[in-house]
Order: C-alpha cells, then sequence, then structure tokens
C-alpha cells in the first residue's frame, strides 16, 4: 500500500502524532515523529532527542500534536491541534545502548532495538487528544501501519505495511516493494501500530533505514521500563494528575475511563464499569485497595476504594470477600455447609439475594433445610453430629476436646445448626482456610 498524506489531522489516532522540532546544544536542529501514548507522555526514539555528536541530550523541544507540518516547505500549514513550546519536561532513552560503536550515523540491530524514548510532559496533552495504547507480544510477521513525517513530505504520512519480527533482535522489520512504500528521515520516532479493540495499539518505534529496509524497535523489549517511566511521569502533573471520581453513601454505578483514576465509592453496594472482557485488565486486591491496568495501554491504571463489584464486557468480579462481606461470606457459607466448592450460577444466585438484603443467617438457614445438607448430616442430626461434622468438613479436622465442650455447651443454651454453621464459617480459622481460594475476587460471569 503506498503512502498518503492525512487531511482529516481531527481524527483519532492521527491527532494524537507529535512533530518533534529537537536543538541540540552545539545548536544543531533535527526532526522527528512522536506518538502520545499516555495523559503526558510522547513516545519516540531515542536518536531522535540524543545525539553524542550534537552534545548528547536535547535542550529544547518544541512539540506540536496533529499538526500538517510540509517538510518540503519546512513549516506548519495548519494550526497543530495542540501546541507544546514552554513546559517542563524529561526523557528516559537508552543512549549508552543505542549507540555502542563509534558510528553513530548509522545503527546495527542490537542498537536499534533500544531506540526508543519517553517523553514526559508537565501538560497533559492526552488528555485533549487522545492517545495510542502500547502492545507487545505481537511477533508473527503482519501487517501494521506507520505514520510520520518523512523529509520530502507535504504533511503527516501514513501507510500500510508488511513486517518482520527480527528472530534475533527485538526490531521489526520492512522491505521496500510495490505494495510497501516506506518512509525516510523525518519519521524517525513514528509509530508502528496495529489495531486492538478500536484503539491503535503502538508495537514499534522508527529507528533505522534505508531506500530498500526499514527498521523499528519492537515495544516488547523495553516494554517494563517504558510502564515505569508512564507511571513515574505522572509527578510532572502534580499532585492533581489523576481524576478522582467519587462515589456517594448508598449504591453506586460508577464508570472507568480511559487514564488514572483514583475510585472513592465510599458506603453502599458500589459497582465499577469497565469497557473491556476481564482479559484485557491485571488486578491486584491488597486489604485496603484494589489497582486495576490495563498492560496494553500503560497510561490506563487505577487505584480503587471501597469498591465491591467490577463489571466487565463478559462478566462481574465480586471483590467484597473480606470478613462479613457479601460476596465472601456467601462463599464461605456455602463451602462451609456442603464441603464443597460453589459452582458459579449457584453462588451468584445467593449473593444476589444477599445483595437484595437477605442475610446470612437466613441463607444458612435455607442451605440447614435443603436435601443435600440432610445428605451429609442427616435429617435431624444430633449436637455430635453437627459438631464434630462441622470440624471435619468446614475446618478439615477433628474437634480438640476444649472446642467440642465449648460448642456443646452452646447447643444445648439454644444455639441451632444455621447459627452454628453462620459461626463456623466466618471463624478466623475458615477465613484463613479459604482465603486462597478468593483473595483475587471471586468471578460471578
Amino acid at each position: 500500500m503506498l503512502n498518503r498524506e492525512i487531511t482529516e489531522l481531527g481524527a483519532y489516532p492521527y491527532r494524537a502524532v507529535a512533530h518533534l522540532y529537537v536543538t541540540f546544544p552545539d545548536g544543531s536542529v533535527a526532526l522527528g515523529t512522536g506518538a502520545v501514548v499516555g495523559r503526558n507522555d510522547v513516545l519516540t526514539a531515542t536518536h531522535v532527542v540524543y545525539n553524542p555528536d550534537a552534545g548528547g541530550w536535547a535542550t529544547d523541544l518544541k512539540l506540536a500534536v496533529g499538526v500538517d507540518y510540509n517538510s518540503r516547505a519546512g513549516a506548519a500549514e495548519t494550526r497543530p491541534l495542540t501546541r507544546l513550546d514552554q513546559f517542563e519536561w524529561r526523557i528516559n532513552a537508552f543512549p549508552a545502548r543505542t549507540f555502542t560503536d563509534d558510528d553513530h550515523r548509522t545503527l546495527t540491530l542490537s542498537e536499534s532495538q533500544y531506540d526508543v524514548a519517553l517523553i514526559g510532559l508537565s501538560e497533559a496533552v492526552g488528555d485533549q487528544v487522545g492517545y495510542f495504547g502500547v502492545a507487545s507480544g505481537y511477533d508473527a510477521p503482519q501487517t501494521a501501519y506507520q505514520i510520520g513525517y518523512p523529509g520530502g513530505s507535504t504533511g503527516m504520512m501514513y501507510g500500510a505495511v508488511q513486517v518482520e519480527r527480527n528472530a534475533t533482535y527485538g526490531v521489526y522489520h520492512a522491505r521496500a516493494s510495490e505494495t510497501n512504500e516506506l518512509m525516510g528521515p523525518g519519521s524517525s520516532g513514528g509509530p508502528l501500530f496495529v489495531w486492538q479493540d478500536e484503539t491503535a495499539m503502538v508495537i514499534g518505534v522508527r529507528s533505522s533505514g534505508s531506500s530498500t529496509s526499514a527498521y523499528w524497535a519492537d515495544i516488547g523489549f523495553t516494554y517494563a521500563s517504558l510502564n515505569d517511566s508512564i507511571i513515574a511521569n505522572d509527578t510532572l502533573l502534580g499532585p492533581a494528575a489523576g481524576r478522582l471520581i467519587a462515589g456517594s453513601a448508598g449504591a453506586d454505578i460508577l464508570h472507568a475511563t480511559a487514564g488514572l483514576d483514583r475510585v472513592e465509592a465510599g458506603a453502599g453496594l458500589d459497582t465499577l464499569i469497565y469497557p473491556l472482557s476481564h482479559e484485557h485488565y491485571r488486578i491486584w486486591i491488597d486489604e485496603t485497595t484494589v489497582q486495576v491496568a490495563r498492560p496494553d495501554m500503560l497510561a490506563d491504571s487505577d487505584v480503587l476504594i471501597d469498591v465491591e463489584r467490577l463489571r466487565f464486557d463478559d462478566g462481574v468480579l465480586a471483590l467484597d470477600v473480606g470478613a462479613g462481606e457479601t460476596a465472601g461470606s456467601a462463599y464461605r457459607l456455602y463451602q462451609a455447609a456442603f464441603d464443597r466448592q460453589p459452582e458459579q450460577d449457584g453462588l451468584a444466585y445467593w449473593i444476589e439475594l444477599m445483595d437484595a438484603g437477605l442475610g446470612s443467617q437466613e441463607v444458612a438457614s435455607r442451605f440447614v433445610g435443603s436435601r443435600e445438607f440432610g445428605g451429609l448430616y442427616g435429617i435431624q442430626p444430633t449436637a455430635e453430629i453437627l459438631i464434630t461434622g462441622y470440624y471435619q468438613n468446614v475446618l478439615d479436622r477433628a474437634p480438640e476436646a476444649s472446642g467440642y465442650t465449648y460448642w456443646q455447651g452452646r447447643m444445648e443454651a439454644g444455639l441451632d445448626a444455621a447459627e452454628m454453621l453462620v459461626l463456623f464459617s466466618e471463624s478466623n480459622e475458615n477465613l484463613i482456610k479459604t482465603a486462597g481460594m478468593i483473595d483475587e475476587g471471586i468471578w460471578l460471569g
């Protein structure tokens, strides 16, 4: 496919492409291309922002996002969607790995795989124009798309290109042909991307090439470092870098955004909605907070407080699994009553009833009156059968003498089978025993 000039500069993802004007310590200037990949993050090539023959790191950066830059005329023909001339910035790049020999005008494949740079900005340009995602693992030969401002062009250029990943080094390679039109200097740092769920995902950064070949650094090779840098760049935006999504004292339905969110849902049964299926996210749960992130879109990372449910495109994950919390209590009660892990549909049914107001005691009474419970303990089990059975089926051990005597006394004082079942299921011992089964949440489908 031959490259074409982009005229719809306000459309995604073209509006998230940046033209870079870089000044080095010796006064020389370089032009390049970048891609907005986060709220305040621009991805480009190391050699665009670092030149060992020109004094090292860039001393000045000018970024014009979504601009129609005419390389032949050396001037912009439209006003950029966003222009950044005076802003705080910092760069994470790999100059020592990109320039390993004395020939700095060309890069070897081992150098090109490190030819990636992330510019952090004090302006949240991504909030204005949107941003590309970043993806790794695209190792098969495929059709991808290139964008850049190559020398001799009259604007932002775009085209499909057939690429292959090198078997030894972290680079993508394309050969010039009638259907593969490559871009020249000026496109350095430009994104190589694919489409995934209507999001443009950068898989490579234009590094080097000739009239017959082009090479892009594979993002997957430096993915971990880029991820860390995107997170660290949030400090450039100050304490208000993340969006605060606040709930009320009641049951809230909240919506996550494609950015850095802090969700404080408050009291009540609160649900946070994500637009994609759950496989697109990684989730970490600790005692007080939950973190949700998209590995393929590094700037999309959320911190959640007091959120009970996550609703994805393919189902619901219950996070309320702690002591006395609805989903966890339902799971433990089910497991305690029937000495088995609950099936998904059955557990979801009881959780739905408990969400609607049915208490643990009533659920336990229904379990005790069920045919399955009767099959385990008998129709009218004695105190001895219940105590011994609960110890064995809930805690997986025989009762110690003092424990048996304690529960025998409680039952003689009027404690019934359902009440004792709730106490066993929510005991510290059973909480510890079942934690590994549900500490990452309960998938309700």
